[in-house]
């Protein structure tokens, strides 16, 4: 049975998307184990976190914690993590170490290369890229040609890094749409529109506006806050869905604006399909990003996108076609994006069904059919989902 080391900075990101692809490695056979950090970093409550390891013990997937740090400046934390990795490989033979994200990438390739154990990379955005800060580009791209080096196969889910890895040295390099979004789940609500918005004290007459995703300085919901308050309309109402990892600034900002009655902070919120389908637009003005899988989910609900014009966003936002895209610190362009999808219901309605059809493309089942090809070459192990036959059958 091939055994493979599962990493990632943190738990919330294995349950959010990794798990499809841990079950898919189970199906062909592994036995898989996580690795990342269950205390800290982590988008979502402890209370969570119990929970996903309650259904790790069921699944009898084997995890542990190590203390992965999410600032990358954090160099005796990183020596750490790749300690504490070296002894999880050096307990049992390990045929494939597949880490994730710039930390966790880093670690896993480093104690890979001095294990001897083949490593798999899924880079979920670069940190350098178009319009990205010049620091990026200094520190982290180097880095990461450097260690593609060490990389046996590097997975990409965005057309600019992939194009960009082609100048990297990773044995191999791959293009998949994301870890996949299980578009069912979004295409219906359990809750209706009214019961929704009742419970943050939105008129059903609002005009809705969403966004999802960890309150912080790359999600850049502030240009959100400077475009409503640019509208001086009390009808249009915004919705903050995620863990606020800046200490309430965003509610103080909507205070000061003025627009704190049309600003609601929900928190960590598990009923996402619910919450999208109460709402008119989604909006996503991060300063960088992989792809997004939670504009995906709105495109799956159906929603029109008003997103920033940046990374890996643009495969699949186009602007006057699925919404609109402006710069990420353009609140003008935000406000008259904001605007013109307020006033036209008709124009919502035909950007939001373009939109459910063009999910497709972001759909689970191809994306594990690729992880399916890309393990299989990696383990030597059959691609098919067919079980063989019993002896003497």
């Amino acid at each position: 049975m091939k055994r493979i080391l599962m990493i990632s900075n943190t738990a919330s990101m294995q349950f959010q998307f990794l798990l499809p692809w841990t079950q898919l490695l189970r199906e062909m056979g592994c036995e898989v184990h996580i690795a990342c950090n269950f205390k800290e970093g982590n988008n979502c409550s402890q209370e969570r976190i119990a929970q996903f390891c309650d259904e790790l013990q069921g699944l009898g997937i084997p995890y542990t914690h190590v203390d992965f740090d999410r600032n990358v400046r954090h160099f005796g934390q990183h020596r750490k993590a790749i300690g504490q990795l070296e002894a999880i490989l050096r307990e049992k033979p390990f045929d494939l170490i597949h880490c994730q994200s710039p930390i966790g990438g880093v670690c896993g390739r480093v104690a890979g290369r001095r294990m001897g154990v083949k490593v798999l990379y899924t880079a979920h955005g670069f940190h350098f890229f178009k319009g990205a800060p010049l620091m990026n580009w200094m520190l982290f791209y180097p880095v990461e040609k450097m260690l593609s080096r060490w990389t046996d196969t590097l997975v990409t889910i965005n057309r600019e890094d992939y194009a960009r890895a082609q100048k990297f040295h990773a044995k191999e390099t791959h293009r998949i749409p994301g870890a996949g979004v299980d578009l069912v789940r979004f295409r219906k609500a359990d809750r209706s529109r009214t019961e929704v918005l009742r419970e943050f004290s939105v008129p059903e007459d609002a005009v809705v506006f969403i966004s999802i995703g960890e309150l912080n300085q790359n999600k850049n919901h502030a240009v959100l806050l400077r475009a409503l308050k640019r509208l001086h309309n009390p009808k249009l109402h915004l919705l903050l869905v995620g863990q606020d990892k800046l200490d309430g600034r965003l509610g103080q900002l909507a205070d000061t604006y003025g627009i704190a009655g049309q600003v609601h902070l929900t928190g960590f919120r598990t009923d996402i399909a619910d919450l999208l389908h109460a709402s008119d637009v989604f909006c996503f003005p991060s300063r960088r990003e992989g792809l997004g899988f939670t504009a995906i989910e709105a495109m799956a609900a159906g929603l029109p996108l008003i997103t920033s014009d940046r990374h890996g966003i643009l495969d699949y936002s186009v602007n006057g076609i699925t919404g609109f895209t402006c710069h990420p610190e353009d609140d003008a362009a935000f406000a008259d994006a904001m605007r013109t999808l307020a006033e036209d219901s008709v124009l919502r309605r035909t950007m939001g069904r373009h939109n459910a059809g063009a999910a497709e493309a972001y759909d689970i089942a191809p994306v594990l059919a690729q992880m399916r090809e890309i393990y299989g070459d990696l383990l030597d192990l059959p691609k098919t989902t067919e079980q063989p036959a019993e002896q003497g059958a």
